[in-house]
């Protein structure tokens, strides 16, 4: 019995290493982080594109991180019944993995956003994303979003999506 786990460990650890922008499917109520892609029951939801680029906002000073627009989508793709986009939640995070503030967008901001948020069962539904962001202590390398999709029955399904910023140039 040790022996399985111990393997099932290792491989974890040796995944979790990895740096490249690999695609990660994931079943069950598992929360992938470093990924762009996780799987849900019961849907699939993806960040596009899965590297990020943000552009330095002129006209406004900030003392250490100038701030910064960038666009995205969240797909939800296949789901097994019909799912209400709940919330997102945002997080940006440096290279040495610092985590800036959160920023909720909740059920009303959503709705505003994009009218209702309804998915419908086996039909894939993006929620474009064109964002500003004001001033950050230090330069952002990652953006993790936390996503909670509702079934009608009232049950959440959570997901963590990360993807890569680049600046452009």
């Amino acid at each position: 019995m040790k022996t399985p786990c111990l393997l099932a460990l290792l491989a974890i650890v040796l995944c979790a290493c990895d740096t490249r922008s690999t695609q990660l499917a994931v079943a069950g109520g598992f929360q992938p982080s470093g990924t762009s892609l996780a799987v849900l029951q019961p849907a699939i939801v993806v960040i596009q594109p899965q590297s990020l680029v943000f552009r330095s906002v002129p006209g406004f000073g900030c003392p250490l991180a100038p701030p910064f627009a960038t666009t995205f989508q969240v797909v939800v793709e296949q789901p097994a019944v019909n799912l209400f986009l709940d919330r997102v939640t945002m997080q940006f995070f440096d290279v040495t993995g610092f985590p800036g503030a959160s920023i909720p967008f909740l059920r009303n901001d959503l709705a505003s956003l994009f009218g209702p948020t309804l998915i419908r069962s086996a039909t894939a539904r993006s929620f474009p994303f064109t964002q500003r962001f004001g001033c950050f202590s230090n330069t952002p390398a990652t953006l993790s979003l936390r996503l909670v999709l509702v079934d009608e029955a009232g049950r959440s399904h959570e997901s963590t999506l990360t993807a890569p910023l680049a600046q452009a140039f």
